[in-house]
């Protein structure tokens, strides 16, 4: 980190909503659509190992189906 420089992520990112747990990667306005691991906007999707590059990468972009009670 530089002291005294601080850079935000755009407006249109959800980074810091999903580094929290309250929205899932694929919640993001941008995910997979302006926002890729070859063009990302925010932090999360820069780093390999951030949160919606993780998602991005393994397919975790589909919610969960509910299961019947037979």
């Amino acid at each position: 980190a530089v002291p005294g420089i601080r850079v935000a992520d755009p407006k249109a990112c959800q980074c810091g909503e999903v580094l929290k747990g309250v929205l899932k990667p694929w919640e993001c306005k941008v995910f997979g659509t302006a926002c890729t691991p070859e063009t990302p906007i925010g932090t999360c999707m820069v780093s390999s190992e951030g949160a919606c590059a993780a998602y991005y990468s393994f397919g975790r972009t589909a919610q969960p189906i509910p299961v019947r009670s037979a």
